[in-house]
């Protein structure tokens, strides 16, 4: 276990286990490889990352919309989705990275996502 102690400095765990202890933040944390919870309970699923032609957002509120930027920060689509579940085409684009912004009432989410050949 990685920095765990008492205020005396000794172990609070002793048993040669490892601990997994999750802390109240509010910044976003993983809970899966594609799916995210983000502050104020706003999930998004994005699948698959990396992808070929197209990806599925999947959230627990209804997204607005979404925008896609070059890695110089260059928009280059924008799709309104008013729904909570929306597919977003991408087969236009040649293969790279890029920043899918996802915008949900006053939340938004930004992640990478990788477009194979």
């Amino acid at each position: 276990m990685i920095g765990a102690s008492s205020k005396d400095n000794s172990p609070l765990i002793d048993d040669g286990a490892a601990y997994m202890f999750s802390l109240p933040t509010n910044k976003s944390k993983s809970l899966s490889s594609n799916s995210y919870l983000l502050a104020d309970d706003f999930e998004i699923i994005i699948s698959p990352n990396p992808f070929y032609n197209s990806i599925n957002l999947k959230s627990n509120c209804v997204m607005d919309y979404t925008s896609i930027y070059d890695i110089t920060g260059k928009l280059i689509k924008k799709d309104v989705c008013n729904s909570s579940e929306f597919n977003l085409n991408l087969n236009s684009l040649k293969a790279g990275t890029y920043i899918l912004k996802t915008y949900c009432g006053k939340n938004n989410y930004t992640r990478k996502i990788i477009k194979l050949d």
